[in-house]
């Protein structure tokens, strides 16, 4: 079909290496235990909420 309407075809296949920053400590220890993380992550948010509302005991 490209041929056709006179367009030239280049194809090529390379390999390339893609490289992500490496995971903290806490960023693997969350994979692990997903619980725990759960957990951690609402007593935040309880305590976040009551700074940012200022009934701070």
């Amino acid at each position: 079909m490209f041929e056709e309407a006179g367009f030239d075809i280049y194809t090529s296949h390379e390999l390339f290496e893609i490289r992500r920053p490496q995971r903290t400590k806490v960023e693997k220890a969350a994979e692990g235990n997903p619980l725990q993380t759960n957990a951690f992550v609402q007593e935040l948010s309880a305590n976040l909420e009551l700074v940012l509302n200022k009934n701070i005991k």
